[in-house]
């Protein structure tokens, strides 16, 4: 057996004076035999189960791969004669007698080992099948090999079906958490590979599959309980606990940073209540982030963990950059925590003391501020990609990929004010709706460095200004940003055609208020199906229609139709019934749409709308109907357009 593990690894422990303080010893056992030891429990600071389908996959064709190697296997063969196999290294923390021992390393094998014997549990004889209960149930103390309450309950119904097993529970299910919904799936995964493998039917093995079959499963467990070896270290010094899950930490799923950061945090907690703080951490990142995830699009946060990283660097840039300083100070105080902000945090921890006094105390700091401002940001995430009226800069600074939106975010929320956070917000948004709006228009305007300074200073001034000063302050930052006018208004492109489209929407909006003073449709920026939103092109694609009046210019021709003049608005059901018609053929389908598609009907100013007694006249924006279409009357229209975009991104908002 010495051939199965290579010795540097296990005595890689004591290689150095360092290392040599670990009070551990090693073993290689068996499955049969690490599950006789004691129970286990899984400290608070490890992650929960994580492993995926393709985790499970992986292993049970690895182990099934070695049951059947060609070079050993034959029909009816003894166990012993089989190949041996190396499953890898557990580590545990030995406990007194009575108590379990926690595993320091190891927790995603050993759950899916018992995973895998709750699959093979129905199909088994029966003196193999008390061997196995009596190996992953503890009938005296009521608990499994793996002592974790909310794992005690679904094993339960696991084993239902089986013959001894322990009698369910009563009462409601746990939470089916994220980690509980992987438990279960890994199981359904295992019982579906353990069917197929063994060509068992879906339930009933005893009445109604092949006897060589279950004969062969039955096989198949004793392969595991006696030819699947593990290196087992047990270590008796607690404080040691740490040490060894940093280092041996190295096989199997990889931890996130987040969770080596909760592990560190939580370690140095008092024993007694870290476990207790785990399962806070666990909920409130679960609970939380799981809503913000579902807020925001996939590609933006794909889970909670990679939430957590996301907005704990937004957080802490918003909250902890400087009220003075160069602008390289504060970009190199952003790059140091965009880099790593756990590091950071415990870096902050042990010397500047602006969170916390010690790492022990992270645990309390973090509850009070970072968990708390992730369940007010939610709207503001919200508003980032969907529309919301009151935050719509957001969404704009959103399509735009401006950066640091999360630190911008995070600069208003302000603990135990919720007022000021609220004036802030909409502040923060009117900033962006504005600056977005320019930087569309020039794309020049502002580098990718500038822009991100630019963010910077502002958050500043929403972190550390009075209240009456922040807008007034924003506003300074950006008195020298260009006009919107229609020489340099943007033509539709294919880069930009989502831009394009949410500009329409939100004009289209504010004309059908300040025209009609009715609210804008919802279709106008968030319409789904025949109500999504889409791009018309007033001209069409027949060149005979406008050949004399681009005098045959194809080429000048196609630039003007993308000329932001030459597009307006429609739902999409109207927009493919009008697609390709001729002009003329297209304007009963524009009287369908908003006032900004309508208004090209010489009908609009007469019959539907009726504008006398209106807030504000279409004329009073340069609006007019067209009973045809040539190039100076889309500049026209561009600059009526402008007019519209000139007044709902005001700098005056500020």
């Amino acid at each position: 057996m010495a051939g199965l593990v290579d010795p540097v690894e296990v005595t890689a422990l004591k290689g150095n004076d360092e290392q040599a303080s670990v009070s551990a010893k090693s073993s290689i056992v068996t499955v049969s035999t690490i599950f006789s030891v004691k129970s286990f429990e899984i400290p608070a600071y490890q992650r929960e189960f994580s492993w995926k389908p393709t985790h499970i996959e992986d292993l049970f064709n690895d182990l099934v791969g070695t049951f059947y190697r060609q070079d050993t296997f034959a029909a009816g063969c003894d166990t012993a004669e089989r190949s041996e196999y190396f499953l890898g290294v557990v580590v545990t923390q030995v406990r007194d007698a009575g108590e379990a021992d926690k595993i320091v390393d190891g927790q995603q094998r050993i759950t899916s080992l018992l995973l895998l014997f709750c699959a093979l549990l129905p199909c088994l004889s029966d003196d193999l099948k008390r061997e196995v209960l009596e190996l992953i149930y503890r009938p005296d103390d009521d608990r499994f090999i793996l002592d974790v309450a909310s794992y005690n309950y679904f094993i339960r119904t696991f084993l239902k079906e089986v013959e001894g097993a322990p009698p369910l529970l009563s009462g409601r299910s746990p939470t089916r958490s994220a980690a509980i919904e992987r438990f279960t799936t890994a199981h359904q995964t295992l019982s579906r590979f353990v069917r197929e493998t063994f060509e068992l039917p879906p339930e009933d093995y005893g009445s109604s599959a092949s006897p060589g079959n279950l004969e062969e499963a039955g096989a198949f467990a004793r392969w595991l309980l006696d030819k699947v070896y593990l290196v087992l270290i047990q270590d008796t010094d607690p404080y040691d606990e740490q040490r060894l899950f940093d280092r041996i930490n190295t096989r199997g799923m990889p931890l996130s940073e987040s969770e080596r950061f909760m592990s560190k945090v939580l370690s140095e907690t008092e024993n007694r209540s870290a476990n207790k703080a785990g399962r806070e951490w666990r909920r409130m990142r679960e609970q939380a982030l799981s809503n913000l995830a579902h807020r925001a699009p996939k590609r933006t946060i794909r889970d909670p963990l990679e939430g957590e990283q996301k907005l704990l660097i937004g957080w802490l840039i918003g909250h902890y950059l400087p009220k003075r300083g160069n602008m390289n100070t504060k970009f190199s105080i952003a790059r140091e925590i965009s880099s790593d902000p756990y590091d950071w945090l415990l870096q902050d921890a042990e010397k500047d003391h602006r969170i916390s006094k010690s790492t022990s105390e992270l645990y309390a700091a973090l509850k009070t501020d970072f968990f708390s401002y992730v369940s007010w940001s939610k709207r503001a995430y919200g508003a980032c990609n969907k529309h919301d009226k009151e935050l719509v800069g957001f969404r704009h600074a959103q399509l735009l990929r401006f950066p640091i939106i999360d630190a911008l975010i995070a600069s208003c929320y302000f603990r135990g004010k919720p007022d000021r956070s609220n004036f802030a917000l909409s502040a923060a948004s009117d900033f962006l709706d504005v600056i977005a709006l320019r930087k569309a228009w020039h794309p020049n305007w502002k580098s990718a460095a500038s822009l991100r300074d630019l963010l910077l200073e502002a958050i500043s001034i929403i972190r550390h200004a009075d209240q009456s000063a922040i807008r007034p302050s924003l506003l300074r930052l950006i008195w020298d940003a260009p006009e919107i006018d229609a020489g340099n208004a943007p033509s539709r492109t294919g880069g930009n055609a989502n831009w394009i489209r949410y500009f329409l929407g939100r004009i289209a909006g504010h004309v059908d208020l300040a025209v009609m003073g009715r609210q804008p449709q919802p279709w106008y920026l968030v319409g789904t199906g025949n109500d999504r939103p889409e791009i018309e092109h007033v001209m069409s694609m027949n060149y005979h229609e406008f050949g004399d009046e681009f005098e045959n210019d194809r080429d000048r021709m196609g630039q003007v139709r993308e000329r932001l003049g030459a597009l307006t608005l429609l739902p999409r059901k109207l927009n493919a019934a009008a697609s390709n018609l001729d002009y003329p053929d297209r304007l009963k389908y524009y009287a369908k749409g908003p006032l900004l598609t309508a208004a090209l009907r010489r009908e609009a100013y007469n019959n539907r709308f009726d504008l006398r007694g209106m807030k504000k006249h279409a004329t009073d924006f340069g609006f007019r109907h067209f009973d045809k279409i040539s190039p100076e009357l889309v500049e026209h229209r561009t600059q009526t357009y402008v007019r519209v975009a000139q007044d709902l991104w005001s700098l005056s908002r500020l």
